[in-house]
């Protein structure tokens, strides 16, 4: 039987879902927020969140530019 080191475990939760948090990464495996950003820090790791925009009309862009 194998056995998952912790930072594989964090490893393998980042990558299967990289928009999750950090926190409910740790929440998730029971280890502290901020041994998620170590590990995923020395393997070079970013965790992001992706974030929607809204979509500008190009007449209202050119109205909002113009205004500065």
């Amino acid at each position: 039987m194998m056995y998952l080191t912790e930072e594989e475990n964090i490893h393998n939760a980042v990558q299967s879902s990289p928009q999750t948090s950090t926190r409910c990464v740790a929440r998730r495996l029971g280890v502290i927020q901020s041994e998620i950003w170590r590990i995923l820090h020395v393997n070079e790791l970013c965790p992001y969140h992706l974030q929607e925009v809204q979509h500008l009309e190009h007449k209202i862009m050119l109205h909002l530019v113009k205004q500065k």
